[in-house]
C-alpha cells in the first residue's frame, strides 16, 4: 500500500513539473521612460495676428489684421511636473489695414502697419508626461509704420508722407505643446500684446494693441 501511494506521489509530481516547464515564460514589464522637458531648444512660427492702431481720447480705431511668421529659441528647467523656462521669439508679418476717401476731387488713402514684432517672456507651465501646459508672460516691442497718400487727380498733384515708430509694452499668453519625435515638439500658442503710445510724424500720439494665434514647431537639442 505504502509502495503505491509513494508511486502515485512521484507520478503526480513528474507530470506537475513537466507541465510547468511547457508553459510559455510571460516577457518582463518595462515602463516607458518619462519625459522630460528641461533643455535648450529652437524653431519657428506661422500664424494670424490682428490689433489696433488708436489716438488716445479719439473714439474709433484702425483695425488691422493679416499673417505673420518668425522663429524663436528657449529653454526649459522640469522639477517634477512643473517646468519653468525663457523664450525669446521674433515675428515679421502684414497685419495691416488701408483706408481709402474720395471727396471732392480729392482722394486720400492711409495704411496703418506692424511689420515686425518680437518679445522675451517667462514660462510656467505643468507637464503631463509629453503634453505641457503653460501661461507666459513679459515684454516686448514693434515696429509701427503709417502711410499717407493724397492725391488731386483733375490737377494732377498729389503727394506721399511716411513715419515710423517703434513700441514697447507687456505680453501675456498662453499654449499647449506636445512631443512628436524625441527631437520634435508641436505647439499652439495665442498672446496678447499691449504696447505704450508713440508719436507719429512728430505731433500724433498712437496707441498699439496685437494679439496673435500661431502654430510653432521646436526642436529639442538633446
Amino acid at each position: 500500500m505504502r509502495k503505491s501511494v509513494a508511486a502515485t506521489a512521484f507520478a503526480l509530481a513528474t507530470a506537475t513539473s513537466a507541465y510547468a516547464a511547457d508553459m510559455p515564460t510571460k516577457a518582463p514589464y518595462y515602463a516607458p521612460p518619462v519625459w522630460s522637458w528641461t533643455g535648450l531648444y529652437a524653431g519657428a512660427h506661422a500664424g494670424y495676428g490682428w490689433g489696433s492702431f488708436s489716438i488716445p481720447g479719439v473714439s474709433g480705431s484702425s483695425d488691422m489684421d493679416g499673417f505673420l511668421g518668425g522663429g524663436q529659441i528657449g529653454y526649459n528647467w522640469q522639477t517634477g511636473n512643473l517646468v519653468f523656462g525663457v523664450e525669446t521669439d521674433l515675428s515679421w508679418g502684414d497685419i495691416s489695414n488701408k483706408t481709402s476717401v474720395s471727396a471732392g476731387g480729392v482722394s486720400f488713402s492711409e495704411t496703418d502697419k506692424a511689420d515686425w514684432f518680437g518679445s522675451v517672456r517667462g514660462r510656467i507651465g505643468y507637464a503631463l508626461n509629453r503634453n505641457l501646459l503653460y501661461f507666459t508672460g513679459g515684454w516686448a516691442w514693434a515696429r509701427g509704420k503709417v502711410d499717407v497718400n493724397v492725391a488731386v487727380p483733375s490737377l494732377g498733384i498729389g503727394g506721399a508722407a511716411s513715419s515710423s515708430a517703434t513700441h514697447s509694452g507687456w505680453v501675456l499668453g498662453g499654449g499647449w505643446e506636445t512631443v512628436l519625435t524625441p527631437n520634435w515638439t508641436l505647439a499652439v500658442e495665442y498672446q496678447h500684446v499691449s504696447f505704450d503710445t508713440q508719436n507719429y510724424f512728430n505731433t500724433v500720439p498712437v496707441d498699439l494693441d496685437i494679439d496673435t494665434v500661431r502654430l510653432k514647431v521646436n526642436y529639442l537639442f538633446r
